[in-house]
């Protein structure tokens, strides 16, 4: 038997059921499916779903899997359907930590693919950003992003706090 790949308001809504006998089967249809095609379910859901709340708690999972993926060849497509979700969903700071997750991600695991991903999405949403967040990223000379380990994290600090404040 195999497990949909589709994240819908009803399961969303049964996750957050206090009802053991509702949450129980969402949450075990949820951990059924693998990462890569959670991780894509979720981008989907984030785009189809209109309710503030669910888009949130999307945004939540989604960044608990990017965290957690083993291949991290699909973050920069993610990235750019994260990107589409920033300037459309009610939850612009929950999708910047999956941006700024992203960048984590590709720092620690492809460090070759992160400056070209992290300076697509400052082009993309640098409007967003706070431009004392951007002028101290490249004044750290942390763009490109071939920083030394302890910049990594200050930097990422930096753009997480910039994305989402």
């Amino acid at each position: 038997m195999s497990i949909s790949a589709v994240v819908t308001v009803e399961l969303l809504e049964a996750l957050l059921s206090p009802a053991a006998a509702r949450r129980k089967p969402a949450e075990e249809h949820l951990q059924g499916m693998t990462g890569p095609a959670r991780c894509q379910s979720l981008l989907q859901a984030l785009g189809r779903i209109s309710q503030p709340h669910l888009q949130q708690m999307v945004a939540v999972l989604l960044r608990r899997d990017i965290l957690q993926l083993q291949d991290c060849s699909i973050l920069p497509a993610v990235t750019v359907e994260l990107l589409a979700a920033f300037s459309s969903t009610n939850c612009r700071q929950a999708v910047g930590e999956c941006l700024a997750e992203v960048c984590a991600v590709l720092s620690v695991l492809q460090p070759e693919t992160c400056g070209p991903v992290l300076q697509q999405i400052l082009q993309a949403i640098g409007s967003s950003v706070r431009p004392c967040y951007t002028y101290s990223i490249i004044q750290l000379g942390l763009f490109p992003f071939f920083p030394s380990d302890t910049n990594h994290r200050l930097m990422l600090t930096l753009f997480s706090t910039g994305l989402t404040r």
